[in-house]
């Protein structure tokens, strides 16, 4: 988790917008419903939500090139 952590210091959102995301992030994954695909969606979404293009194009990308294989 220390790596979520780490990019949602560099999203544009404030510290408190940031604890609730990383209160949401967690509470998604502990209820067991959290694949990678859905919360690399989840986290694309809320960048999005934020206007943090960059982040929002790593993970949206991230996904759509997972299952790719050469």
């Amino acid at each position: 988790m220390y790596q979520l952590e780490e990019i949602l210091k560099k999203m544009t959102l404030s510290e408190e917008d940031r604890g609730e995301l990383l209160d949401e992030v967690f509470s998604y994954i502990e209820s067991g419903n959290a694949g990678m695909d859905e919360l690399r969606m989840f986290l694309a979404e809320r960048a999005k939500e934020a206007g943090d293009r960059e982040t929002y194009l790593k993970y949206y990308f991230s996904q759509k090139t997972d299952p790719l294989t050469f």
